[in-house]
């Protein structure tokens, strides 16, 4: 699929465009001197002004209305007009861009996913980004490059140093090495700071046009995501690796990926995309008035590893990878727990012909009996088994699914 930059631009009030020569040259021979008097009084430009548009005098260029008020004037088909546009930009001081026609693949929406979390999307005059992770910052400048045809000259780079230890000469080859750019595009600075704990590096390139299209082209990627899935992970692999953080929390051997952004609705749709590709998210807001994400369960962890997830930042990656390979059990999903149990409390009862004991299913999971035990009580106290006590001396109870329990385990089996 295709981007085609003035067509998602087209209706942008400063729009300006420059045209082939050819037919530039057609223009001029269609127009009179009476011509050029009247189109000035419709354009509301002075005469000399609009020769010297006409002349392609530098510094003077045609907004797109004014050229097709031109054309209607002489009667030139508007389909005529756009297939003969070789550059764009909007406003005076912008920097025209060519070609007008984006390839929008997977990789184009891996770079949107990640602006969409980690992008300054503030600023209008600039596509930029500030990040620590080398093999991030190495993604952004080639989806640059790539995508947006930037050259590497026109690509600048800021190293924010957490202290004065440094030497800037090395600083700076080392990142024109790492990310490709002219030694002349690198430069570091001091910066002190509470969240300043390592070098950071600020990348962009200054481009309102390429900006506009950039912002324009979120909604089409959107779409494209919720009906495609391989779109769909392309994007989770750029808001991963932007927003997305892996979490172990050794005393409860809990682990997890936890998406946090500022805005609802960009939560709920990553949460979708999510559910799309198999997993089972869940969302909740947080103290600090954002919303995060979260993925557990050994189940939808390997699906982030089955789709790199992390494929563009390294540290993350790694300790993805490192959380799976350190499991000793399955962790279960609190919104499983009924039916993992249930079934494990049958399949065990037809194995023994008898009740079942905190231990027998601590064993399973080879998780703390405490745990087991709050789960069974939770069970029992919703009428979905029923425990008898026993005199066996640390197995106090034994447990059997109710009616209300088989019930229930046999809508999960449909």
């Amino acid at each position: 699929m295709m981007l085609d930059a003035l067509e998602i631009l087209k209706n942008e009030e400063r729009l300006r465009v420059k045209i082939a020569s050819d037919f530039r040259q057609e223009l001029l021979k269609s127009l009179n001197q009476r011509d050029i008097a009247n189109l000035s009084k419709i354009l509301a430009v002075h005469i000399r002004t609009l020769e010297r548009k006409l002349n392609n005098i530098k510094g003077n260029s045609f907004l797109l209305s004014e050229l097709l008020k031109i054309v209607s004037y002489l009667g030139i088909n508007k389909n005529h007009v756009c297939g003969n546009i070789t550059k764009i930009k909007l406003g005076k001081n912008s920097t025209w861009i060519s070609p007008l026609r984006m390839k929008l693949d997977e990789g184009y929406t891996e770079g949107v996913g990640y602006y969409v979390g980690d992008g300054r999307a503030r600023t209008n005059r600039s596509v930029s980004t500030v990040n620590n992770n080398e093999l991030t910052l190495m993604f952004f400048v080639n989806w640059l490059t790539t995508y947006f045809r930037i050259k590497p000259q026109h690509i600048r780079a800021t190293v924010y140093w957490p202290n004065n230890d440094f030497n800037e000469n090395e600083v700076n080859l080392h990142f024109s090495r790492i990310l490709r750019l002219p030694l002349q595009n690198i430069r570091v600075v001091e910066r002190k700071g509470k969240r300043i704990l390592s070098p950071l590096v600020e990348i962009g390139h200054n481009n309102t046009t390429l900006k506009k299209l950039y912002d324009k082209s979120i909604i089409i990627v959107k779409n494209l995501c919720i009906n495609n899935e391989d779109y769909a992970i392309a994007y989770l692999r750029g808001i991963l690796v932007a927003e997305g953080s892996p979490k172990h929390h050794k005393p409860s051997s809990s682990r997890g990926v936890h998406i946090k952004m500022k805005s609802k609705e960009l939560s709920e749709f990553n949460k979708t995309l999510l559910i799309k590709i198999g997993c089972k998210p869940a969302i909740y807001p947080t103290s600090d008035g954002e919303w995060v994400v979260c993925l557990s369960g050994v189940d939808d962890l390997e699906r982030i590893k089955d789709i790199d997830g992390f494929k563009y930042h390294s540290k993350k990656r790694e300790k993805l990878i490192q959380m799976l390979n350190t499991y000793k059990h399955k962790q279960v999903k609190k919104g499983d727990v009924e039916e993992i149990y249930l079934k494990r409390i049958f399949e065990l009862i037809q194995i023994r012909k008898r009740g079942i004991s905190v231990d027998d299913l601590a064993n399973f999971f080879k998780r703390e009996r405490s745990g087991v035990a709050n789960v069974l009580h939770s069970l029992t106290k919703r009428g979905m088994v029923k425990r008898r006590h026993i005199t066996k001396t640390g197995s106090p109870y034994s447990y059997n699914l109710t009616k209300k329990g088989k019930v229930l385990l046999s809508s999960f089996r449909r």
